[in-house]
Order: C-alpha cells, then sequence, then structure tokens
C-alpha cells in the first residue's frame, strides 16, 4: 500500500472536515452539558460593548471594515451557551459596539472574555517590543 502525501487537497480537506466536526462536537457537548435555567428568575440588562480596540477588522471595499462576526461566535459558544436568545446580541459595524442583553453573571464573563483579548493583543506586544 502507498502512503498517501500529506499536502494534497484530498487530504487537506479532510483535516479541514475532521476539525471542523471536532468543533462542531465540543459546541454540542457544551450546549447539552449546561444545566436548564429558569428565564423568567434572572434579570437581563444590555449592554454596549465597545470593540474597536479588538481584532474585529478586515479589508474591505472602503478600507477597513468592521466584522465582529467571529468573536459574536466565539462569545455565544464560551458564555453560557444556553442563555442566548435570537435577539441577544446586535453588532453595531458603524461605531464597531456590540449590544448584549444577558443577565450579570454572564456580562462579567464576556466582559472578561473581552479583556482577554485586550491583554493578549499581540499587536500591543509588538509595539512594547518595538519601543524597547
Amino acid at each position: 500500500m502507498r502512503a498517501s502525501n500529506p499536502s494534497t487537497p484530498k487530504v487537506k480537506s479532510m483535516r479541514i472536515a475532521f476539525s471542523v466536526l471536532v468543533a462542531l462536537l465540543v459546541l454540542s457537548a457544551a450546549l447539552f452539558a449546561a444545566p436548564a435555567k429558569d428565564d423568567k428568575s434572572t434579570p437581563v440588562y444590555s449592554m454596549i460593548y465597545a470593540v474597536s480596540d479588538l481584532p474585529v477588522w478586515q479589508k474591505g471595499k472602503d478600507g477597513k471594515e468592521c466584522k465582529p462576526d467571529i468573536l459574536i461566535m466565539y462569545l455565544k459558544a464560551t458564555v453560557d451557551p444556553t442563555s442566548w436568545k435570537k435577539d441577544s446580541l446586535r453588532a453595531d459595524t458603524k461605531s464597531a459596539t456590540i449590544v448584549i442583553s444577558q443577565t450579570e453573571a454572564n456580562h462579567r464573563a464576556i466582559r472578561c472574555a473581552l479583556n482577554s483579548f485586550r491583554d493578549q493583543d499581540p499587536r500591543e506586544a509588538q509595539e512594547t517590543y518595538k519601543r524597547q
């Protein structure tokens, strides 16, 4: 038997498919493992989060455009995944903000997640390194 070349398109597509499958399994495990909650027992608050300093920018037709889609998917997957409703998160790309309606505890987790991106931003590390 011949071993397949790991750089062939077929092998690459199989690796991508496997990665997507693993990600879906992890996400579904998180969704089903979370305990059920009574929506009426915990109050929900709306908060506006500025994300202009986070890596949510892509090149667009008119220069840089705010594209917080991956950040939004990350927040929904990691912060109490079962608590998100259809209208609990809205992105405003013109002002580079996201409006989130969640419980107080989930807002704390959201702030922590957003701050972790700010703390680990490689652009800041490079700038600090250049100044030394």
